[in-house]
């Protein structure tokens, strides 16, 4: 299999429970937006009124939000306390998968994948064999082995070459 495929398969195969933990995340935000107290959504900054409307809130609405789901408060109700507890596991959850959609894509990269590759009219086999990239990525250091063709230390005298 194409390299340039392969990883693009992977790729997306991390990134599908990402993508579904934030999609799973709007109805969970509307129910905690409907069960929020009178006192508690007035302390946040501004936002719409509307539970179904709560995903347009801003970034400081958001991390005010969140802000608060981190905190267990005395006289919550139960219905309240497992809502925050949903939002606990569902952050968790998509740090996990943003962290490893992340690291995919480093080592696909670091690999040599580039998706534009994917639609040259040449194909993805070719196009990686002649991307110029790719052979700079795999040419040796100048000087051969280690310690060879280091750069000088500050002080020490530059050897003629």
């Amino acid at each position: 299999m194409d390299a340039q495929i392969r990883w693009t398969l992977i790729a997306c195969a991390v990134a599908i429970p990402y993508a579904a933990e934030i999609l799973w995340q709007v109805p969970l935000l509307m129910r905690v937006m409907g069960a929020l107290p009178a006192a508690v959504r007035q302390t946040l900054p501004r936002h719409p009124r509307r539970p179904a409307w709560a995903i347009f809130g801003s970034a400081r609405f958001f991390l005010a939000l969140f802000r608060w789901a981190m905190r267990d408060h005395p006289g919550e109700g139960p219905v309240l306390v497992g809502l925050k507890r949903q939002m606990r596991a569902s952050a968790l959850r998509e740090a996990l998968f943003g962290t490893a959609l992340a690291v995919v894509l480093v080592l696909a990269w670091r690999d040599g994948w580039r998706p534009a590759l994917l639609f040259e009219p040449s194909g993805g086999a070719a196009a990686v064999q002649s991307h110029p990239g790719r052979e700079r990525m795999r040419r040796p250091l100048p000087g051969g082995d280690r310690g060879q063709g280091r750069q000088p230390q500050r002080g020490e005298p530059r050897e003629p070459g």
